[in-house]
C-alpha cells in the first residue's frame, strides 16, 4: 500500500509538472475524453428511441422527429469529435515541444560537471528511450485521453447496469428468479475473478515487457548513433573509403535479430494471454447479455432498451479491462517520473557569488592558483596536485605539457566550469567563488581544442548571439585572418555555416574554422585570452604563425596559450611545463632549454625531428 501511495503521489506530482509545461493540454485531454466517452451512449439511447416506436408504439409520426434528431445529433458529434481531434493534436505538439525546450534549457544551462557526467548523460538518454520504447515517462501523461475516456465510460455503464439491475420482473413472470439478490453476487464475483486473473496475466506480460525494453534500450542507443553517423556527411567519408558500409550492415542485422527475438517473446507471450482473456470477456459478455435478454422478456425494461443495456455491459466489461491495464501503465510510469524529476531538479554545485566584478578600462585583473588540487566526479586521481601560480597581468603566458599533464584541466578551473577540489583561485587577491558567476566569465575570451561551430550564420557563429554589431564583427574577422575567404561569400555575414539547414550554406576547412574561433575570441574582447590547442590540426610553423599574429593583436590584455608544439610558443613571456598534474618548471625559452634534465628540454629534443629549427628562427627574424 505505501508503494501504492508512492507511486500515486509521483504520477500526481507528474501531472503538475505537464500543467506547468502547458496547462491547455490537460483541460483539453479532459473534454476530449469526456466527449468521446458520452457520444457513444447517445447514440446508444436514439436507437432505443427508434427500436420502442417501431415495437411498442409504431407511430411512424412519432418517428420521424426521432430519426431527425438522431441523425442531427450524429452529425453534429462527428464535427465536435474532428474538431477536438484537431484542436487536441494541435496543443498536444505544442506542449510536447515546450517539454522538450524544457529538458533542453535544463541541460544547456546545468552546470558544466553534469555535461562531463557518464551518469548524466545516461539519465537523460534513459528519458529518451522511455519515450521511443512505447512512450512512458511524462511522455504518457501527454496522452490519457484513452484513460479519461475509458473513465467515463465504465462510471456511465455502471449507472446504467445498476438501474437494470434495480429493475424489477413481473411477478407472474417465469423469469421472476433473475431478480433474485444471489444473481447480483454471482455477477461481482465472476466480474471479481476475471479481474484478478486478467490483473495476473497483465502482470506478466508487463514484466516480460519490462526485460524486452530493457535489453533494447542498448540497441536503441547504437541505432541512434549509427543512423545519425549514416546521415553525417562527414563521417561519410570514412565509411565509403574504409569499405566500413559492411560494418555498418552487420549491425542493423543484429539489431535486427534482437529485435526480432525480442518481437516474437512478446508477441507469444501477448497472444496466448490474449487468447485466454478474450476467451473469459466473450463468456462475461454472453451472460450479460442473457441477464439483459430475461429482464426484458420478464417485462423489467422496454424491448428497445435492450440496446442500451447490452451496450452498457459490452463497455463496461471491455472497458474496465483496459480501464485497468492503461491505468496501471500510468502507474507504472513512476519510476521513469522519478527519473525525469531527478535530471529536472540537478541543483547546482558551483556556488554562483554575488559579489561584482569591478570594470577596469587597463585590464589589470591578476589571477592567482593557491594550493589548488583537483579530482574529476567520480574518480579518486588527480587531475591537478597542489599548483601555485600567478599569472602576471599583460603578460602572454604558454602552458605546455604532454597529453594528460593538467593543462586543459587547470583552464577548466579558471574559467569556473569546475571549481578546485582543494585550495582556491583568486582574483584581484579575492576568491573567484565569490564573484557574480556570469560577470566573472565575461573576463575570458576561450578558444577550446575541441571549439564548436553551429549550422547558423557567420555572424551568430562570431557573436555567439542573434545581437550583434556588425563593424565589430568585420574586425574581428580580419584581424583572425578570415577576411579573404569572408569577401567571397556572397551574403556576407549572413552566410550560413556548413549546409545542415541552408542549401546555399558554406563548407569551410579546418583551419577557416579555427579563424572563426579565434574571431569570436576576439570580438567578446574580454581581458583575458585563453587558447587551448585550437590549432592541434595544423602543422608547427602555421599554428606558429598564428600564434605570433595573434599575440600582436591582443595587445596589452592577458593571454594563456596552450599548445604540445614548443616551437609555437617561444615569442611567450613566460613559458609554465606542467607534467602529471604538477607545474615542474618556469621561465622564459631561453631558460628552460638549458636545464638539460628538465621536461622542457626532452619535450623540445623530441619535437625538433618534426619541424626544422632553421625555419621557425627565419620566422621569428620576419
Amino acid at each position: 500500500m505505501k508503494q501504492y501511495r508512492k507511486r500515486l503521489n509521483m504520477l500526481i506530482q507528474g501531472f503538475k509538472e505537464v500543467y506547468a509545461i502547458d496547462a491547455r493540454i490537460l483541460y483539453v485531454l479532459l473534454i476530449d475524453g469526456l466527449v468521446n466517452a458520452i457520444f457513444p451512449f447517445i447514440s446508444l439511447l436514439f436507437t432505443s428511441m427508434i427500436l420502442n416506436q417501431l415495437i411498442v408504439e409504431a407511430s411512424f409520426d412519432k418517428l420521424i422527429p426521432i430519426i431527425s434528431m438522431a441523425l442531427g445529433t450524429g452529425f453534429l458529434t462527428t464535427l465536435i469529435s474532428n474538431g477536438l481531434r484537431h484542436y487536441r493534436e494541435t496543443i498536444r505538439a505544442i506542449a510536447l515541444d515546450k517539454k522538450n525546450v524544457r529538458l533542453n534549457k535544463e541541460s544547456m544551462f546545468m552546470d558544466y560537471e553534469y555535461i562531463e557526467n557518464q551518469k548524466v548523460h545516461e539519465l537523460r538518454s534513459h528519458l529518451e528511450i522511455a519515450e521511443l520504447t512505447g512512450g512512458r515517462g511524462l511522455y504518457a501523461l501527454f496522452f490519457i485521453e484513452g484513460l479519461i475516456k475509458q473513465f467515463v465510460t465504465l462510471i456511465i455503464s455502471i449507472v446504467l447496469i445498476s438501474n437494470l439491475f434495480l429493475s424489477r420482473v413481473a411477478n407472474q413472470s417465469p423469469f421472476k428468479f433473475i431478480d433474485h439478490p444471489l444473481i447480483v453476487v454471482l455477477f461481482i464475483a465472476t466480474f471479481i475473478l476475471y479481474f484478478k486473473y486478467s490483473s495476473i496475466l497483465y502482470q506478466k506480460v508487463m514484466i516480460i515487457l519490462s526485460k524486452v525494453m530493457q535489453e533494447g534500450e542498448k540497441g536503441n542507443n547504437i541505432f541512434g548513433f549509427v543512423l545519425g553517423q549514416l546521415f553525417n556527411y562527414q563521417s561519410g567519408k570514412e565509411i565509403r573509403v574504409y569499405h566500413q558500409q559492411a560494418l555498418y550492415k552487420k549491425v542493423f542485422m543484429d539489431m535486427g535479430a534482437t529485435a526480432n527475438k525480442a518481437s516474437r517473446s512478446m508477441e507469444k507471450s501477448e497472444n496466448k494471454n490474449t487468447l485466454i482473456l478474450q476467451s473469459l470477456i466473450h463468456v462475461l459478455l454472453g451472460i450479460g447479455f442473457l441477464f439483459v435478454a430475461l429482464k426484458m422478456l420478464g417485462g423489467a425494461i422496454d424491448p428497445g432498451e435492450i440496446v442500451i443495456y447490452t451496450g452498457a455491459f459490452s463497455n463496461f466489461i471491455m472497458g474496465f479491462s483496459e480501464f485497468s491495464s492503461n491505468f496501471s501503465r500510468i502507474l507504472g510510469n513512476s519510476e521513469l517520473l522519478e527519473k525525469y524529476f531527478e535530471f529536472m531538479n540537478l541543483k547546482d554545485v558551483k556556488p554562483v557569488g554575488t559579489l561584482p566584478v569591478e570594470k577596469r578600462v587597463d585590464n589589470e585583473y591578476e589571477l592567482e592558483v593557491k594550493d589548488v588540487s583537483f579530482k574529476y566526479p567520480g574518480t579518486d586521481e588527480y587531475a591537478l596536485k597542489n599548483v601555485n601560480l600567478k599569472l602576471s597581468i599583460g603578460k602572454k603566458v604558454a602552458i605546455v605539457g604532454m597529453n594528460g599533464s593538467g593543462k586543459t584541466t587547470l583552464i577548466k578551473l579558471l574559467s569556473r566550469l569546475y571549481d578546485p577540489t582543494e585550495g582556491e583561485i583568486l582574483l584581484n587577491g579575492i576568491d573567484i567563488k565569490k564573484y557574480d558567476y556570469n560577470e566573472y566569465l565575461n573576463l575570458f575570451s576561450v578558444v577550446f581544442q575541441d571549439f564548436s561551430l553551429f549550422s547558423f550564420d557567420l555572424a551568430q557563429n562570431v557573436a555567439a548571439s542573434t545581437d550583434y554589431d556588425e563593424k565589430n564583427i568585420h574586425v574581428a574577422l580580419k584581424q583572425a585572418g578570415f577576411s579573404e575567404r569572408y569577401d567571397k561569400f556572397k551574403n556576407g555575414l549572413k552566410t550560413s555555416l556548413y549546409q545542415d539547414f541552408d542549401k546555399d550554406g558554406v563548407e569551410i576547412s579546418g583551419g577557416e574554422a579555427q579563424k572563426i574561433a579565434m574571431a569570436r575570441a576576439l570580438y567578446k574582447d574580454s581581458p583575458i585570452i585563453i587558447l587551448d590547442e585550437p590549432t592541434a590540426a595544423l602543422d608547427p610553423i602555421s599554428e606558429f604563425k598564428i600564434y605570433a599574429n595573434f599575440n600582436e593583436i591582443v595587445g596589452n590584455k592577458t593571454a594563456i596559450y596552450i599548445s604540445h608544439r614548443l616551437s609555437s610558443c617561444r615569442f611567450c613571456d613566460e613559458i609554465i611545463v606542467f607534467d602529471k598534474g604538477k607545474m615542474i618548471q618556469r621561465g622564459g625559452h631561453d631558460h628552460l632549454i638549458k636545464d638539460l634534465n628538465g621536461k622542457y628540454y626532452e619535450l623540445w629534443n623530441a619535437q625538433a625531428q618534426y619541424y626544422a629549427e632553421e625555419e621557425v628562427e627565419e620566422w621569428i627574424l620576419t
